[in-house]
């Protein structure tokens, strides 16, 4: 068979294509699956022709259905005949629904005259004579009238009834599912019988078609069994991936000769021979292939400049954030405006489509050529990236699962691996592990909050391999910051690179290995300045600084205390559970980073973006550093009693501070200081000269507690169990410790608060009004003033503090509410 070029897709709609050739659906295609009763395809049914209806309503513009393939044959020596390779499903649908609205509306007649003897069904007899005998009788029009005394009449029963058709065509599942499909379209059609009208008028007579597709002709192949079998040698229905790529290969017209002509020649061949090898318990190649193809589509319209919300939901969709995730077919991704329709001709393309293919174009080769080299393929090599990356786990993850499952990091780290080894004119295996390290320390330190995020990190990634021009640590050493990445990372990923250079040349090799073993602490993760701030050599003068052991020295041993000290994150022990870092910060100062509204956190939660010892410990170059650091240098550098035990070594340094200065934040060094610390869910407090209000969540808003008042509760319950602490939510209120007595059978709450002094107050029993409002209050008030020892002239009494235990220990037991 001779090979020739396809000619260019059309887009058409049924009427169109009806007229211009009959529609042969040939034997060796399989049965009409629409119309099956399963559960997934009752719901396909249902939404595609719910879908149907309502590109009908809309006659603003034609609606895609994907598209049509096939070869066209003589028949019956005058007639053209369209024999569809695929779309057969779609055309007997289309089919179905231009007899039911034709007949419905009153005009079978004159669609009769359009339809007859151009669609034939050859897959079975039965499915030949059923279709003949459909179109020549108006069976919609018997339905209208049969409905006049049985509204509940279905259409299937209709054609069952008539003398032209046989019970057992019941039999053939085509005839069976053809049943089924009218049955639908009738059920949707009717619930809205006013519409009927305008149905027929835009399907059959508007001026634009509402539902088209794309109508390929594969010119010069005239033995249809022999052409199917050819593209496709299980003799199946073309799956989806394979509809894709035999568009997508003809859009490639558009891109350099080399790139299509890889792809063309290679998706068959090379990369599909090595993905065969590589599909595990996956049945086929096609969903490994889909899902690089996938990836890389999405890759090369992420490097493209976003200009609004459009493209963000563009990108959204593209890589499945959001609960969003578009349908792989090439004519979903051209209604995105990733591809252009494959029927216009170059000339016709604006200079963004062609860039934005070409980069796509360029993605997909890079990334085929890499994962299916049979001699270098990170799936068949010992990985080299460790540990930094297992790159043989990355690009696992990335084929066998889908884009949806992928977090942001493995997008960046496999378009980074990825590009490096495509793009980069050196050597690549030497350099490639320093690269990933690089690209691993700064994604690390970045938040990545949405795809535009990504987007941006995507254009910086070429960006830095357009320019990278030697050796990637001394590339690094002398650019400071790139764009879309911590600024404060790039610039610590510069002075570590200097570092690491001038050590090798100055036979100082320890400052490369306690870098990278800083950088490998499963917390520090790359983050690592302010131990460099700590040694002194956060500087660009480090050439005077290199030579120095003092230097070094301090760098070792700090180093070897975070990583003891960070290691405990993972194991969630006492460090966390008693707030140990917490306190030994504190032992050196104040150290709590400074938030909104007067606000203070203690950084205590690991993991969180804003507020974590991560986010305390940042350097941020230019600026002297925050209180956290100085503290923590404080505490690295103090003597440690074992540096492998942090625990001892936290808890000696916590018991050695005596607290005799009159620190506001001294209270939590003390007794109840873990206590304090945990009533502070997400680490905030609010300090308003010195009244201190611990924040249970992260606002004033939420329930909060005062600190004075918490110590006297904690001091004053395992003694009187019958006091309570009662916290608050609004500022206007005092948070503090009560409880209550009964006399006569009236009960009052006895509430005590500091508010810069302390202060009692007498509530009713549900803390709803001030009992000095009640009729005889005078009465009670001298009564509560000699039970409580206090002159009670006022809603508001001024105490001392330790009256407050003068009070409990004197206080009648029988009086009290235990509740």
């Amino acid at each position: 068979m001779e090979n020739k070029e396809l000619l260019p897709a059309e887009t058409m709609s049924f009427l169109q294509l009806i007229e211009k050739y009959m529609i042969l659906i040939p034997v060796i295609q399989r049965d009409y699956a629409q119309g099956r009763q399963t559960e997934d395809v009752n719901k396909i049914r249902k939404d595609f022709v719910h879908d149907l209806l309502s590109f009908i309503e809309d006659n603003t513009q034609p609606h895609h259905v994907d598209f049509v393939y096939g070869t066209v044959e003589r028949k019956g020596g005058h007639l053209d005949a369209f024999i569809p390779l695929d779309g057969q499903q779609r055309l007997t649908t289309l089919f179905l629904l231009h007899v039911y609205v034709a007949g419905i509306s009153g005009n079978y007649k004159s669609f009769y005259e359009i339809i007859k003897e151009r669609f034939e069904y050859e897959t079975r007899k039965s499915s030949t004579e059923f279709c003949r005998g459909l179109i020549c009788h108006d069976v919609c029009g018997e339905l209208l009238i049969k409905r006049k005394n049985n509204p509940q009449i279905k259409l299937s029963q209709i054609i069952e009834n008539q003398g032209w058709f046989f019970s057992a065509w019941k039999q053939d599942p085509s005839v069976h599912g053809m049943l089924v499909m009218l049955d639908e379209i009738d059920k949707q059609i009717v619930t809205e019988e006013k519409s009927i009208p305008k149905l027929y008028t835009n399907l059959f007579k508007g001026h634009i078609p509402p539902i088209v597709f794309q109508w390929q002709p594969l010119d010069g192949y005239t033995l249809t069994d022999d052409l199917y079998i050819k593209m496709n040698a299980r003799g199946l229905k073309l799956t989806d991936f394979e509809v894709f790529k035999a568009l997508y290969e003809m859009s490639l017209g558009c891109v350099e000769h080399d790139i299509k002509s890889q792809f063309e020649s290679k998706i068959d061949g090379e990369w599909c021979d090595f993905l065969w090898q590589q599909k595990g318990e996956l049945k086929s190649t096609d969903v490994i292939m889909e899902r690089i193809l996938r990836l890389m589509i999405a890759f090369g319209c992420a490097g493209q400049d976003i200009m609004n919300k459009d493209d963000q939901n563009k990108l959204d969709k593209l890589f499945g954030r959001n609960k969003q995730r578009i349908q792989f077919s090439y004519s979903r991704y051209r209604e995105l405006g990733v591809f252009h329709d494959t029927h216009q001709k170059f000339d016709q393309l604006s200079e963004e489509t062609i860039k934005c293919e070409k980069a796509i174009a360029r993605c997909v080769v890079e990334a085929f050529n890499v994962i299916c080299n049979k001699n270098n393929s990170p799936l068949v090599k010992t990985t080299s990236c460790l540990p930094w990356c297992d790159e043989k786990m990355l690009i696992s993850k990335i084929l066998h699962n889908r884009i949806e499952d992928l977090t942001y990091e493995d997008f960046i780290y496999f378009y980074a691996y990825i590009s490096f080894i495509s793009r980069y004119n050196g050597n690549v295996e030497k350099e490639l592990k320093q690269w990933i390290r690089y690209i691993f320390n700064l994604v690390n330190a970045t938040n990545i909050d949405g795809s535009v995020q990504l987007s941006r990190i995507i254009r910086s990634i070429d960006a830095i391999l357009n320019t990278l021009d030697k050796d990637v640590l001394s590339w690094i050493s002398e650019n400071l910051s790139v764009a879309a990445f911590s600024a404060n990372q790039c610039y610590e990923e510069s002075i570590k690179a200097k570092l690491i250079l001038l050590g090798e040349l100055n036979n100082k090799s320890e400052w490369k290995r306690i870098i990278y073993l800083d950088e490998q602490n499963s917390y520090m993760r790359g983050q690592i300045g302010f131990l460099l701030c700590i040694a002194g050599v956060y500087t660009s003068d480090i050439e005077n600084i290199i030579s120095s052991n003092e230097a070094l020295d301090i760098f070792a041993d700090c180093s070897e205390k975070a990583r003891t000290l960070f290691s405990h994150f993972e194991k969630d022990d006492e460090i966390t559970s008693c707030h140990l870092i917490e306190r030994a910060l504190l032992t050196k100062g104040m150290y709590l980073k400074y938030a909104t509204a007067g606000r203070l956190n203690f950084c205590n939660h690991p993991y969180d973006r804003d507020n974590s010892w991560r986010k305390m410990l940042e350097i941020t170059p230019g600026q002297s550093p925050s209180n956290g650091v100085i503290t923590m240098k404080e505490l690295l550098t103090d003597y440690w009693i074992d540096k492998n035990d942090a625990i001892k070594s936290l808890n000696t340094i916590i018991n050695a501070s005596i607290q005799i200065d009159d620190n506001w934040y001294s209270p939590f060094l003390g007794q109840y200081g873990e206590k304090l610390i945990d009533i502070c869910h997400q680490g905030y407090i609010q300090k308003n000269d010195n009244y201190i209000t611990l924040l249970h969540e992260s606002q004033m808003n939420h329930y909060h507690s005062e600190l004075l008042s918490r110590i006297l509760h904690f001091e004053l319950k395992p003694k009187y169990d019958f006091i309570h602490y009662c916290s608050v939510r609004s500022v206007e209120e005092n948070p503090g410790v009560y409880f209550r007595i009964k006399i006569n059978n009236i009960v009052f709450t006895i509430y005590m608060y500091y508010r810069n002094d302390w202060y009692l107050e007498v509530w009713d029993e549900h803390m709803y009004n001030y009992m000095g409002n009640i009729h005889d209050w005078d009465t009670y008030k001298e009564e509560l003033g000699q039970i409580l020892a206090l002159n009670i002239d006022n809603d508001r009494v001024c105490i001392e503090r330790q009256e407050i235990s003068r009070i409990l220990s004197s206080i009648n037991k029988d009086i009290i509410v235990n509740s």
